[in-house]
């Protein structure tokens, strides 16, 4: 993975009481400084066990090493224009609103 790259790393966390139903979901990418494009993106589920959760929720994302079992969903090491991060985060995080709203999608605050 290239060394001058600015990393984004974002993960959602089941609330502990639906954690045998559903997993995390993590997007990872890395923008390189020289050549102006996402270098590396990849998704993946993560999943966690009640005692797992509970240790990864306490502790930072950047800290948080590979914790659970991970599931890669998709994963691109091909040069991306960095303003359709977006649309891969939004499309990814699916029902996030906050995620979109990150990205700078509109909704309404109810949502």
């Amino acid at each position: 993975m290239p060394t001058d790259g600015v990393w984004t790393t974002c993960e959602e966390l089941p609330v502990p009481e639906e954690v045998t139903e559903r997993g995390s979901r993590y997007l990872h990418a890395i923008f390189s400084k020289t050549s102006h494009r996402i270098t590396h993106l990849d998704g993946s589920i993560r999943i966690y066990g009640q005692d797992e959760l509970t240790a990864r929720a306490a502790t930072h994302l950047r800290t948080a090493g590979k914790a659970g079992i991970r599931v890669k969903v998709f994963r691109t090491d091909r040069p991306i224009p960095p303003e359709v991060l977006g649309g891969i985060a939004e499309t990814f995080f699916f029902w996030n609103y906050d995620v979109a709203r990150y990205f700078g999608v509109q909704y309404p605050e109810d949502f």
